[in-house]
Parts: C-alpha cells; sequence; structure tokens
C-alpha cells in the first residue's frame, strides 16, 4: 500500500490560489448527495439543481436540473438558488435573490450565502431561503 497524502489523512484540501480563503476546511466524507425540503419531499442531486418559485436556470446552471418549490407568501425568489455536486463535494449558491440564502451548521452556527458565491455543505447542515428549508442528507 503507498502513503496516504495529507489531504487524505486530514480531510482537508489545499485551495490557495483559488476564489476560496486560503484556510477553509472542506469535509471529505458524510457529503450528501440529496436534499429533504421542509415538506419531506426529497431532491436527488446528481449534478446541479435551480430551485425558486419558477426557477430558469441561466448561465453556469443552463443545464442544472429545474425545481419549482411552493411559496404561497412569495418569500423566495422565483430564480432563488442553486446546489451543485462536484465529486464528493456539495456546494450551494445564492443567485441574487431577494431574501437571501443562509447555511446552517449542526452546531446551529449559521452562514450568510452571498449572490454567486459557492459554499460548501456536507450532511447535518441545513440550507435555509426565505422561509423554507432544506436538510442535506
Amino acid at each position: 500500500m503507498g502513503e496516504a497524502t495529507a489531504a487524505q489523512e486530514t480531510g482537508q484540501v489545499d485551495i490557495s490560489g483559488t476564489d476560496w480563503d486560503e484556510h477553509v476546511t472542506i469535509a471529505k466524507t458524510s457529503v450528501g448527495k440529496c436534499l429533504r425540503l421542509d415538506t419531506g419531499d426529497v431532491i436527488n442531486v446528481t449534478s446541479a439543481v435551480v430551485l425558486g418559485r419558477n426557477p430558469v436556470p441561466a448561465g453556469m446552471w443552463a443545464q442544472a436540473d429545474v425545481v419549482p418549490v411552493a411559496d404561497p407568501n412569495f418569500s423566495i425568489s422565483k430564480t432563488h438558488l442553486a446546489v451543485r455536486v462536484d465529486g464528493q463535494y456539495m456546494f450551494v449558491t445564492d443567485l441574487g435573490s431577494t431574501n437571501g440564502t443562509s447555511v446552517v451548521a449542526p452546531d446551529g452556527s449559521r452562514t450568510h450565502v452571498l449572490a454567486g458565491a459557492m459554499v460548501p455543505v456536507t450532511k447535518g447542515y441545513s440550507i435555509v431561503f426565505g422561509d423554507r428549508r432544506l436538510e442535506v442528507e
């Protein structure tokens, strides 16, 4: 057997020279590939999905699956957010929504997702958008 690399041993990935902060750590395990909406509906994410009241994927999201989310209170935008799976990682991107998107870690800490930014999430995280919530499973 060969020697394990530092990334394999620590679960850390070197992302220096990217758009990410130098010291971001992305979990290597327990990455969810599906989302559970607060209604109980399950969304399987195979590559990318765009969610909103009546989402229209465009630009880099043009090939994404479309997931309309019922929102009688109009708390979410027509095209609100995208979720992308890239290998073993899952990322959330706010698509310039009016009411914003946040991710909530299992410890309860909350991170606001800036429009266009890709925020990593893993199993146990929640995604809050408007009055709606997704659980990463």
